[in-house]
Formats: structure tokens, sequence, C-alpha cells
């Protein structure tokens, strides 16, 4: 559980750390699956719904895998996000008692040459979904550090609105998204790095900046990612995501509420 103090800090700045969530004994169980389902294999019959390099380049040559619903793939990853502490912080944080998972992601930087994932507001590709109330829980399975390319944040940024509707992945600069002209006059820009061992989590706004640098170590660094929308959320059929194929399969109209077995509660 969060302090009083904690769910305030993530109200003012649109992050929080959650500390320890999982014991090590639980890291090494989700590494271990994820290892399996990266060899293809399945305990549900099912496969992840989407899992490339976010350049789509060969890992070995510095492309950081993602992995999308590797809950679909895998049981274990599917308990991890109706954790009892998982959740109950997701409460706190949300303000409510219902919450669903949007989608998850595994995302892995290889030793020596993960590149950095440019800095981005996630509610630029999510705006399928209103309103703009969905929170992050990013839990390290490695120790996250300033070598390895731990999380970092600008305090504060979800608080400016949507500055772009998307971040250029493949650009030159992956701090472009810090430098727009839609930054409000005089805000300040401040990176914060969100160091953290194996096992802790920190939390996130979809509206805040936060991107990771390159892994400059000999490890791995991994983490699974919790992506959740308040129960309330509805359905903005003006945008498309992944996810969106589901809605429109299950019948979702403009504005209805955003349900169902590939949205399920946690």
């Amino acid at each position: 559980m969060l302090s009083q103090a904690d769910v305030q800090f993530f109200r003012d700045n649109g992050y929080v750390r959650g500390g320890k969530l999982l014991e090590l004994d639980e890291v090494e169980a989700l590494r271990s699956r994820l290892d399996k389902c990266l060899a293809g294999e399945s305990d549900t019959g099912r496969k992840a719904e989407y899992a490339a390099t976010i350049e789509n380049i060969d890992p070995t040559q510095g492309g950081v895998t993602q992995i999308v619903n590797i809950w679909k793939q895998d049981r274990l990853f599917g308990a991890h996000h109706s954790h009892a502490g998982l959740v109950a912080m997701a409460r706190q944080l949300a303000g409510c008692e219902t919450l669903r998972l949007f989608h998850d992601q595994i995302l892995s930087k290889p030793a020596r040459n993960g590149k950095p994932v440019p800095w981005h507001q996630d509610y630029g590709y999510w705006r399928m979904v209103t309103p703009a109330e969905l929170l992050t829980c990013w839990v390290a399975l490695d120790d996250a550090t300033l070598a390895n390319g731990c999380m970092h944040v600008v305090p504060r940024s979800h608080q400016w609105g949507l500055l772009e509707a998307e971040t250029f992945w493949a650009g030159d600069d992956p701090e472009a998204l810090l430098k727009s002209p839609n930054i409000p006059a005089g805000a300040p820009v401040e990176k914060v790095a969100v160091e953290m061992p194996a096992g802790h989590c920190m939390w996130h706004h979809c509206l805040t900046l936060h991107g990771t640098y390159e892994n400059k170590t000999d490890y791995p660094r991994r983490a699974v990612i919790t992506h959740l929308m308040p129960g309330h959320s509805k359905y903005d059929a003006r945008f498309k995501h992944l996810m969106a194929q589901y809605a429109e399969a299950d019948g979702f109209k403009d504005g209805e509420l955003i349900r169902g077995s590939n949205f399920p509660e946690v």
C-alpha cells in the first residue's frame, strides 16, 4: 500500500515509487517464463499480441525487444497483473475500485547495445481510451540503474496536456519531445532518473513525459509493464491502436464503456 503522501506526490508529479512489489523468487520465475515465451512456449495455447523490436531491427544490432499482451501467452504474467499489492496501489492512485487491463508490455534492453526509448507520453498512442486517466505500473525484472537504462520522468509534465499526437520513434533525437513548443512557457523540464532494485515498481500517469536511455552494461535490463484504465473508461472510435481491433470486433460503439475478455478486470 502507498501512504497518503505517496498518493499526493503522484497527483502532483505524475509518478511515484511504489517500493518492493515482488520477492526475488517471484522475479526469477517471471524471468524464466519470459525466456520460455521468447522461445515460443505458451501455457495457454495462445500467443502474445506483438513481439518485435521497437526499431524493427535485430536485438543483436541494438533493438529493444517489446512484447505486448504476454498475459495471453502465459498464465504467470496474467496473474502478475492482478497481484494484490499492484491492484491495491492502482486503486489508491486511480481513486476507484474497478480497474481494467488496457494491455501489458515487456521491454528488454539487451546487454551493451540496448538503444534509448525516446521521450514520449503514452496517451499520444492511447487516445482510443477516454478520459486520459490511465496509469502504468513499471516493475523491474533486473536492477534498473543509470548504467543500464532505468526509467526517467519529467515531474509535473502530466499537467501539460498532450504535447504531440505521436512520438517519432525512429528519429535521430530521442529527446525531441522535451523541446516541444507546446510545453507551457516557463515550465521546468527536469529529467529525473528512477533507479530501483529488481522486484520494485514505479507508477506513472499516461500524460507523464518519460523515456529510457541505452544499456551500457553486460546484462539485459528487463521490465514487465501493466497499463491500467479506470472502469469508467470509454471507447473513442476516432483513434486507432493495436487494441482497437478488439473494441471493433466486440462491436463497441463510440462512447461505450471498454470492457470484456480482452480488457479484463484486475
